[in-house]
């Protein structure tokens, strides 16, 4: 792995897909078929009808960061959306948070989630933030690791009272 001038890991050559893909803003008329995309990415995790119930607000995505082009899609050369990624400014001014990074089931392991973080740092980083903060689902933790990304804490969810997520960051 590389180090970046900062001295954080940047995200390495390793898996990244086989097939072109490309990367675009989000369209305001695609939301619906991203929250269902989002929905059955997380489900693919284990979790019971109940818990996704109670995530379905949190995994919504915001038409107005859509507008605003923050949300973006990775797409196969067919035009076949492969997962998306959508970063939010916080109030720092320096600072971005990861508010979604989700790839199709079929997608999964195969590097299109690496393209996108990669794509998010890319957009933070022409915006003029230096960070990314990320409120990870437990599995994806040792995704966001192996990335670069340093644990801080455990941070409460904003979709289940009483459950705890890992904070993460990225600087560069």
């Amino acid at each position: 792995m590389t180090r970046t001038e900062r001295g954080n890991i940047a995200p390495s050559e390793k898996k990244m897909p086989d097939n072109p893909i490309s990367i675009r803003s989000a369209r305001k008329d695609e939301v619906d078929l991203l929250n269902k995309l989002a929905f059955q990415s997380k489900a693919h995790w284990g979790y019971d009808s109940v818990f996704m119930e109670q995530c379905i607000e949190a995994l919504a995505v915001d038409p107005d960061a859509v507008r605003l082009e923050w949300v973006f899609v990775a797409e196969n050369e067919h035009g076949k959306e492969l997962g998306f990624a959508a970063i939010l400014p916080l109030d720092d001014g320096h600072s971005y948070e990861l508010s979604h990074l989700f790839v199709t089931e079929e997608s999964m392991g195969k590097g299109i989630g690496r393209v996108l973080f990669r794509e998010a740092i890319k957009r933070v980083s022409a915006l003029g933030g230096s960070t990314i903060e990320i409120l990870s689902d437990p599995g994806a933790r040792p995704f966001y690791e192996k990335l670069g990304a340093i644990y801080i804490e455990d941070s409460p969810s904003d979709a289940i009272e009483g459950r705890s997520l890992p904070l993460l960051e990225y600087s560069f």
